[in-house]
């Protein structure tokens, strides 16, 4: 066990819960949360490590869902527990970096490293509770996750071109690997679910540790303060 946390759910676990619920390896999962999706795009991350493909997310959330009168219940759902198990043969790191890819890529000028997180964490100005030291990893540019969603009306995705034109402006680009990051591997789960699955970026993956884990080495370089690259934020929301 390491002496931090936020790091991702182990196999076993997984499939020990997924049994409880009754889930099945042949059904299709629809995952949601009413928080722009960032939970639901962590375990859709999760789950794709794990080589489970089966799986979209409810664009807007129970939010959307609540706001334009769908049908929702306070009854628990019981279903016949199962033996859920995944596949050994498609267990997958597509879209998964540890800590060392992290600490070659800094170094490396075609690796753009990108902090999902409010502005305030990657200057360093606020520090979430888990972290050990505030500050960014070096080299990173920064593009909050929040800006992806319509918050102010539908709480759905923004539509697609509106999506491209904010990497896109930071210089954040499909040709590009990318390593994004935020404090637990939540928030940058989400930005690579709308790299990837919505915009159809070839090579991004998200580190699981992300800060919380770099910050507890305090061997490990970080930097502070404005970087004027990559800063410009259209819509600052706090979450």
């Amino acid at each position: 066990e390491k002496d931090y946390g936020g790091m991702m759910a182990k196999r076993a676990v997984i499939e020990s819960l997924f049994s409880k619920l009754g889930i099945k390896n042949e059904d299709q999962l629809v995952i949601y949360d009413d928080k722009g999706l960032c939970d639901a795009a962590r375990l859709w991350w999760i789950l794709d490590y794990y080589g489970y493909s089966k799986v979209k997310l409810l664009n807007g959330g129970y939010t959307k869902w609540k706001k334009e009168n769908y049908p929702v219940s306070l009854d628990a759902i019981v279903l016949e527990k199962t033996t859920f198990t995944f596949n050994d043969s498609i267990v997958q790191k597509r879209h998964y970096a540890d800590i060392n890819e992290v600490k070659k890529a800094i170094s490396n000028s075609n690796i753009v490293l990108l902090d999902t997180r409010e502005l305030e964490e990657y200057t360093g100005d606020f520090m979430k509770k888990g972290a050990f030291r505030s500050g960014r990893i070096p080299s990173s540019s920064w593009c909050n996750w929040s800006e992806t969603v319509d918050y102010r009306n539908s709480t759905q995705f923004k539509i697609l071109e509106k999506l491209k034109n904010i990497y896109i402006s930071k210089g954040i680009t499909p040709d590009k690997e990318i390593i994004a990051y935020c404090q637990s591997g939540v928030r940058s789960a989400h930005t690579t679910f709308v790299l990837t699955q919505l915009l159809g970026y070839p090579n991004v993956k998200n580190y699981d540790g992300s800060w919380i884990e770099w910050s507890y080495f305090k061997e490990l370089p970080i930097e502070k303060g404005v970087n004027t690259t990559n800063t410009n934020s259209e819509d600052k929301i706090k979450k």
